[in-house]
Order: structure tokens, then sequence, then C-alpha cells
């Protein structure tokens, strides 16, 4: 996003959501090797697209490293997207009054860029499939990046919005009621048996924090009473 593509040409009212779109910007894939951050370059070698390690496009890239206080382990690979820090107030500066909800597969930049992780977060997904290679079926396959938390709850904070909460997508969907819209439909009559066995396995399928239900949930918003939380922050899974 940016000014040529605002969200609303004048001042609004209302709720701004990004479901999975923050994963899907491109990134810099960024390595350690030695004591210098290096970039992987998209080059074509031998008839096809691969990458080569170079000197960074722009040392601001490395930014929400520095901002978080943390250096890659030697060897290990990043990835990272200057437009996360660029979102909320691209998405947020003609929101008068309202939400800014943000859905995706998210950490803090300590877990992000930690040593557990040292071959950064970069997947394609092409027909349920899982891959790594973004070179193969161009144009054909999805790619996404885990996102940085840290920095997008920074930029937030310096585009004037207050941080309403956060939390999984289990848990926002639990404290909205999800479970109980499942057990009404159950209990109905004229409920169809199939239909409502489909509908308990989707519900399964967003709630399974090893999924869908383990994507991070951040509302922001301009303008807004904080007190009570908003319901869909205010429940925690035991775990």
């Amino acid at each position: 996003p940016g000014r040529s593509d605002p969200v609303g040409a004048d001042p609004f009212v209302g709720v701004v959501v990004a479901n999975e779109y923050l994963d899907a910007l491109p990134v810099h894939r960024l390595q350690r090797v030695g004591e210098v951050i290096m970039e992987h370059w998209v080059a074509w070698q031998d008839g096809w697209f691969g990458t080569r390690l170079a000197p960074l496009s722009d040392p601001a890239v490395c930014r929400p490293l520095s901002d978080a206080g943390l250096t890659l382990a030697e060897g290990q690979i990043t990835d990272i997207s200057p437009a996360w820090a660029a979102f909320p107030d691209d998405a947020s500066r003609d929101l008068e009054r309202g939400l800014l909800l943000i859905i995706d597969y998210a950490h803090p930049a300590s877990e992000l860029y930690g040593p557990r992780r040292m071959a950064g977060s970069l997947l394609t997904y092409r027909g349920h499939q899982v891959g790594g290679d973004p070179f193969r079926a161009v144009g054909r396959q999805d790619l996404t990046a885990h996102v940085d938390l840290s920095a997008v709850e920074r930029a937030a904070e310096a585009a004037g919005l207050d941080a309403l909460g956060s939390t999984s997508q289990a848990e926002l969907l639990v404290g909205l009621g999800l479970g109980d819209l499942l057990n009404e439909l159950g209990s109905a009559g004229g409920t169809d048996p199939t239909a409502y066995i489909e509908a308990r396995a989707a519900v399964a399928r967003f709630l399974d924090p090893r999924h869908m239900g383990g994507f991070r949930v951040l509302g922001f918003g301009r303008g807004m009473d904080a007190e009570p939380p908003l319901r869909g922050f205010s429940f925690r899974l035991t775990r």
C-alpha cells in the first residue's frame, strides 16, 4: 500500500481488516556471512532464476534487527519486509475513528530472528502443498513470509494508534462466541447432520493452534475507548 493507493479518499469511521495480507508482501532475504549482513539478490543462472549473495540493496532493511537489539547468528538467513512497518500508517491515515485489525503469521522479533529460525520463514504454497523454492512454478504459487510483530507494533504506535489487544485467532474466535454458535447449530431443530459435521470440522481448523488458530491477531484503534477491552481480546485459552 501507499499514498498512491489509499484506503479511503476522505476521512472515515470504520474498520480496516488486513487478513493474511502482510505475509504476502515482498521481502528482502538477508544472511550473515562473517561479520557482514549480505542480501540474496535474484540472478539468472544456467538458464533459470536463482540467487547470489551481494551487498545490501539498502542498509535500512536491517533496521528491524537493530530496533530490537538483535543480531543474526553466523550463516543465519532471515526475511524482512520494510512494508510491514509502513502498513499501519498507510492503512490508518484516513481513519478518523475506528479499528485496524491485522491477522497473520506473526512473531515477536526475538522469535522471528532468533537462532532457532536459521533458514528464514519464506515458504511457497500451491494446491495445499508447502515448498521452499520461490522460483518453481513462477506466478502459479503463493509466496509467504512470517511477519515481524514487534515492527508492526512500533509502527502502529508511531502512527498514533492505540494498542487494543493481541491474541491468537483461536482465542479471538472463542472469545467472540464461535463455540457457542456451533453448539446452537447442533442443538437447533432441523439442522442437517452432514452440514453440522462439516461446520464442526471447519471450526476445528480455525481453532487448531498448530495451524490457523495460531495466527496472531492485533487490534489497534483511533478515538476508541479501550475500557472494557474488546470482547475478542478478553479470552485466554488454558495452556
